[in-house]
């Protein structure tokens, strides 16, 4: 019966994980697949209403900070901001603009 209570309490707790893993995950998911819709030459707006506010911004002379711990870098070099969002730490993905503010190019870099 002690083993029995045992069991029940492992399996809610490893349940309870679980749930809160997937339900973490969703919106990360959703910026994994949604990135791919972003296409040179849309503005900072649609790039907002597609994948929401960056977890960073870089001005174009800090490009380095912006790929740090992550490669490979791209030889293109940005001439406007530059915007950042992670995936589960292991993938970032930069989204270069121009200097009126549209997308130059995107780029997926892994640590």
């Amino acid at each position: 019966m002690k083993i029995l209570k045992i069991l029940v309490a492992v399996y809610m707790v490893v349940t309870t994980i679980l749930a809160c893993l997937f339900l973490v995950s969703l919106p990360v998911n959703r910026l994994y697949e949604s990135f791919h819709e972003v296409r040179p030459g849309a503005t900072r707006s649609e790039v907002l209403s597609i994948l929401g506010k960056p977890e960073r911004v870089y001005p174009p002379e800090q490009i380095d900070r912006a790929y740090s711990g992550f490669y490979p870098k791209p030889r293109i070099r940005p001439k406007g901001e530059i915007w950042v969002y992670t995936w589960w730490y292991v993938r970032r993905f930069v989204i270069h603009f121009d200097e009126q503010g549209r997308v130059q190019c995107t780029v997926v870099v892994r640590t």
